[in-house]
């Protein structure tokens, strides 16, 4: 036999699954509360013991700031080259990859062009 329908609206569902929730809630917030602490604990203490790969050479001064922004922005070009023209060879390579629209019209291309790219950026980036 199906079950009955308990709520007629969604209004209802949602209002009894806030209720759920709120009871859950109150018979398990010792617990609830102490993994959240626990966990942020845990947390805490991560960030302290292990510094991030930024505070190798902390930036003190504008100029610092400014010339390690612009030897990036400078590793960046050098290995793009010309923006425009990288963005225009990635959009070249998956409209090759993108089948007839009169043939297959809910198809894509392949998105991996993209993944390629951003993959490879992210190598050189670390």
């Amino acid at each position: 036999m199906v079950r009955p329908t308990l709520y007629k609206t969604r209004q209802e569902r949602v209002q009894a699954a806030r209720e759920k929730c709120r009871r859950h809630y109150q018979k398990f917030r010792d617990a609830i509360l102490a993994k959240r602490r626990e966990s942020r604990k845990a947390k805490k203490s991560c960030q302290d013991n292990e510094p991030s790969d930024d505070e190798d050479e902390p930036i003190e001064t504008l100029q610092e700031c400014i010339a390690v922004v612009k030897y990036a922005k400078d590793d960046f070009m050098a290995y793009v080259k010309v923006p425009q023209r990288f963005f225009n060879l990635l959009v070249d390579e998956y409209s090759k990859t993108m089948p007839d629209p009169e043939l297959y019209p809910t198809e894509n291309g392949d998105k991996s062009v993209f993944e390629h790219a951003i993959t490879n950026l992210e190598e050189f980036l670390h």
